[in-house]
């Protein structure tokens, strides 16, 4: 299990920096980002369980758990309307 948290970890700036290119080029409305940041993240754990002859469940859930950290690294990395600086 420890090898999943490890691969959701390096997965979750790989699946934000692909959702940071989907947004710039704006082929996705901005409120479904974080839908497909999550679908992404588990498509990669997919791929990586099949590449690596892996358990898929169990790379299914840290693709979740890193489209889950891109949502909030995203999230984050939103500054909101009213704030001016």
């Amino acid at each position: 299990m420890e090898q999943v948290i490890v691969v959701s970890t390096l997965l979750a700036p790989i699946v934000s920096a692909l959702i940071q290119v989907i947004k710039q080029s704006e082929k996705v409305n901005n409120k479904y980002l974080p839908l497909v940041a999550i679908v992404v993240g588990v498509a990669f754990g997919g791929i990586y369980a099949y590449l690596f002859n892996e358990v898929l469940p169990d790379y299914l859930l840290g693709g979740l758990i890193a489209g889950l950290g891109a949502v909030g690294i995203y999230q984050t990395a939103q500054v909101p309307k009213g704030d001016k600086q």
